[in-house]
């Protein structure tokens, strides 16, 4: 799943491409890249999403490099509106989460 974000820098805008490189039960690794910039990042959100916790994600800068360290922040920020999922897909998960625990 590859999508365009737009991070504002202090003389222009990056528009910048992120890809889900990588996904298990646990964790997905986001590979953001644009001219002359790659850094691929890991989150904690599909176990949070699977044991239902209503916790923030927890980030890790794990290759590339940032320049500037606002950067991140901005990154962090732009991937997250991007993956909230709407209520109705909750619900769906949920529910199935929900049938896994009776049945264990």
């Amino acid at each position: 799943m590859k999508w365009l974000i737009n991070i504002p820098g202090r003389a222009k805008n990056n528009m910048l491409t992120a890809e889900v490189i990588y996904a298990s039960y646990q964790i997905e690794q986001i590979h953001v890249f644009g001219e002359g910039f790659s850094v691929l990042l890991q989150n904690n959100r599909p176990l949070l999403v699977a044991i239902e916790l209503d916790r923030p994600l927890t980030w890790k800068h794990i290759q590339g490099e940032l320049k500037e360290p606002a950067m991140l922040a901005a990154l962090v920020t732009e991937l997250e509106k991007h993956l909230e999922k709407p209520k109705a897909c909750q619900a769906d998960i949920s529910h199935m989460y929900s049938q896994v625990k009776q049945t264990a």
